[in-house]
């Protein structure tokens, strides 16, 4: 059994019409670190601003997708 984790943190937006956050990133990042110090040997991937584009996500999505086996565990964080 392999863990796979995927950590997405937006805190700009590139529509205007949505306020800039200020704790998204930092909640990823966290969580991301927390992860990888404590489950080494398994996939974690961070997406944050820039970096969490739809494609980027998509792209992460169908990695996590074609990496996981049916007793694998896969953890999402938005």
């Amino acid at each position: 059994m392999k863990f796979h984790s995927l950590f997405i943190g937006i805190d700009r937006y590139y529509d205007l019409r949505i306020n800039w956050l200020n704790g998204a990133v930092r909640d990823a990042s966290a969580l991301h670190a927390l992860f990888a110090d404590t489950i080494p040997g398994s996939s974690h991937v961070l997406l944050t601003d820039a970096d969490a584009t739809v494609h980027g996500i998509r792209c992460a999505l169908e990695t996590l997708v074609a990496d996981a086996g049916p007793d694998d565990v896969v953890f999402i964080f938005y």
